[in-house]
């Protein structure tokens, strides 16, 4: 013998029974019909209690309609799943290209770096080689007179005839006796020579 399948309602709005022969149950809750009481009122049950329910405040959930709305809901959650899929696949695409733009980033700052780090230093040895062969008055000719007797070779020729008036060293201010015009290349062992 089939065993009847009960009837299951979903209440539609709040009731509040009387404790004796209704039952209480709020909007959303799901009632099952024990049996038929007449066309106003069933007997069910919720959550172990049991009591008269009426009709007009709950709706029936069909087995075949419930089965159709909830593969309506599986179908749209999988829809979701396969579209969330989509967009983590392409986020960890954007990953791996923005990790792959970073490390080359990061290997061109370093090449940078040492870059810079050279020609910091080939610019400091530069500059002190233009320093060391620049007049130190004008710091644009190169240095071609030897202050006599300090010996320092600090002076272009424009630059010379000024301090000729002057009778200064710009370096070590020491009195000027005369200026010798003399290659900037073999200053030492001119001024070794005029020591001795």
């Amino acid at each position: 013998m089939n065993k009847k399948v009960p009837r299951i309602f979903k209440a539609i709005y709040d009731y509040k029974g009387d404790g004796y022969s209704d039952l209480s149950f709020n909007e959303g809750d799901i009632l099952t019909q024990i049996s038929h009481e007449n066309d106003f009122w069933f007997f069910g049950s919720l959550n172990e209690k049991v009591g008269l329910v009426p009709f007009e405040l709950v709706v029936e959930l069909k087995p075949d309609l419930m089965i159709t709305k909830y593969q309506k809901q599986i179908k749209e959650i999988k829809a979701q799943l396969n579209t969330m899929t989509d967009l983590i696949q392409e986020c960890n695409k954007s990953i791996t290209v923005i990790t792959k733009e970073m490390n080359s980033t990061q290997i061109e700052i370093h090449n940078l770096q040492n870059e810079n780090k050279k020609l910091k230093e080939t610019g400091s040895l530069q500059l002190k080689k233009n320093l060391n062969s620049c007049c130190v008055i004008c710091l644009e000719n190169t240095r071609s007179q030897v202050i006599v007797p300090c010996g320092h070779s600090c002076l272009c020729e424009e630059c010379a005839k000024y301090f000729k008036r002057k009778r200064v060293c710009p370096i070590c201010r020491k009195k000027i006796t005369k200026i010798l015009t003399i290659n900037p290349y073999y200053y030492k062992d001119f001024f070794n020579r005029i020591k001795n």
